[in-house]
């Protein structure tokens, strides 16, 4: 890789384990390992954070296209003018406000006015401080105001599980994809669609692809030989192509955006995705394929093979052709090579804790922050309330009141502990077993002592981490959130353990010799010594 940047997204899973552990040595510190499933340290990825206020409607149109590609795929109407209006204008909305917001925000803003009234200070567009003004409270003294809002919070219901909503309802991202392809990062992106569910995974998809094809334009800030190559690899590409999938294969190029996407079946894409990559693809592999798809791609390779010949491709083999020098080369036959080398378990557990604790933040710091921003109470103080004449029932603004207080009690989170039992009760046990687990804590550390320092300086270094991340946290004392803030020293436990219990310094050749040694500054690192050592440099 020449030291190199890439981004792999797959939608299994299973490549992405693979190839985590099978990173060199000397790339171990560029490693991003974005993964979902780690419901404990959710790395945030906030579709709405922009460099400028330049980008907001790059960002509202592809939002909207992810919204029709999840929701109406065939354009039947489901996501037509009316619903894109309401979306482009609670977009601005949320983007216009200092502090950020993201797209798990949209649908407190159509059910609480309050929560809209406090962000309309912050709009300069005219037409979106009409909408929220006049056009959205007319609206909303109509007989279907209900149903309306109801139809449009409704498609965000795939996404208000706790594993996607605590990355996406972050304020701020983990990092930023510009500075991942300058900086020759390897970002491994795990949207198994097993454990995401299908429209969340499609959604994640599209905003990396939304985001990488933003960062590529950005480089026009700098001079052409400056840009760094960096390569994005889509498995399976055809579910998270959105309508201006076109515009990164015409122009990614120029921006030093390297494309390579895997399909199955050409059935899969759409006639102007299929039109643009035989326009501006100059470099196709093609496997063994049936027959419809083999009519199809003959084109690229006739007159040398036929629709046949693509049929009948021996397995490991393809047919390929290559731009070479600035020209499309002739068509012939490949044979791929196989994996070159093998995964290491104990690499690919070490970066994926590694990664987690330098990018992820505690679930409870995350879930009390959102909580917190989305708990604006929307009923107006009695203070404020217009007095109501006698001759007016107040009868009549019942409906209005009822469905929103009904949609705002069904996306906040309760604030009643599920268990039922009283606080003091709470308290009480969680300072039982706080107390039980540092006596674990103590006994596990004299027993290890004889081992190595790697475990008790790891443990000491992930705990630093999390406290700093919880630094600005105002319920500092909550007990639940002290328990998730402790819960990433408890999971190193096991690779720790695996480590320490090795007896000898130096293991087999396809495996690594780890040890510890203090940093000099203030950040953690990773960095390589000799040949088959690694030392990881706590802080």
């Amino acid at each position: 890789m020449e030291g190199r940047g890439f981004c792999f997204i797959d939608p299994h899973g299973d490549s992405a384990e693979e190839l985590l552990g099978m990173i060199p040595q000397s790339r171990m510190d560029d490693v991003i390992y974005f993964n979902p499933s780690d419901t404990e340290n959710p790395l945030g990825f906030n579709i709405f954070e922009i460099e400028s206020p330049e980008d907001m409607d790059f960002v509202i149109s592809e939002t909207n296209s992810m919204l029709k590609s999840l929701f109406d795929p065939g354009n039947t109407g489901v996501v037509g003018p009316r619903m894109e209006n309401i979306v482009r204008n609670a977009a601005l909305l949320l983007m216009s406000d200092p502090d950020g917001g993201t797209f798990m925000d949209i649908p407190k803003v159509l059910v609480d006015p309050e929560f809209a009234k406090q962000k309309i200070k912050y709009l300069r567009n005219q037409r979106a401080i009409d909408f929220w003004t006049k056009e959205w409270p007319a609206s909303q003294r109509s007989n279907d105001a209900g149903e309306l809002v109801s139809w449009v919070v409704s498609k965000w219901a795939p996404f208000e599980s706790g594993l996607i909503n605590n990355i996406i309802g972050q304020k701020k991202s983990a990092f930023n994809i510009r500075e991942v392809m300058d900086n020759n990062k390897i970002l491994l992106v795990n949207l198994s669609k097993g454990k995401l569910g299908e429209a969340a995974a499609k959604l994640l998809g599209m905003v990396f692809v939304m985001k990488f094809q933003a960062a590529a334009m950005s480089r026009a800030d700098i001079p052409e030989d400056e840009r760094k190559d960096f390569c994005l690899f889509v498995d399976e590409f055809q579910n998270f192509a959105t309508d201006s999938f076109e515009s990164i294969l015409s122009e990614a190029r120029k921006y030093r955006l390297n494309l390579i996407l895997a399909n199955q079946f050409t059935t899969q894409l759409k006639d102007s995705i299929k039109d643009a990559i035989f326009g501006n693809v100059p470099n196709k592999i093609v496997g063994r394929v049936g027959i419809d798809d083999a009519e199809i791609l003959q084109k690229a390779f006739t007159p040398t093979f036929t629709a046949e010949d693509l049929t009948k491709t021996p397995n490991y083999n393809s047919i390929t052709t290559v731009l070479v020098n600035g020209f499309p080369s002739a068509p012939f036959t490949m044979k791929l090579l196989p994996p070159i080398g093998r995964s290491n378990s104990e690499i690919r557990e070490g970066l994926r804790k590694y990664s987690a604790s330098k990018y992820g933040r505690p679930r409870a710091i995350v879930e009390d922050e959102i909580r917190k921003r989305l708990s604006v109470n929307s009923t107006p103080k009695p203070a404020q309330r217009p007095a109501v004449s006698p001759t007016v029932p107040q009868v009549a603004q019942k409906p209005q009141i009822s469905w929103q207080e009904r949609a705002i009690n069904a996306t906040e989170p309760a604030s009643v502990n599920s268990s039922g039992k009283p606080q003091d009760s709470f308290l009480d046990d969680w300072i039982k077993k706080r107390d039980e687990l540092r006596n674990k804590t103590v006994s596990a550390e004299e027993n290890s002592a004889p081992k190595s320092n790697l475990a008790r300086t790891f443990q000491k270094n992930i705990l630093q981490t999390q406290q700093q991340n919880s630094s600005g946290l105002q319920n500092k004392n909550n007990p639940q959130i002290q328990q998730q803030i402790r819960s990433p020293q408890m999971q190193y436990n096991s690779v720790i353990q695996d480590i320490t219990s090795s007896k000898e310094e130096k293991v087999e050749s396809n495996r690594l010799s780890i040890r510890e040694e203090p940093s000099q500054d203030k950040t953690g690192s990773i960095k390589k010594i000799g040949n088959d050592e690694v030392i990881f440099k706590i802080r």
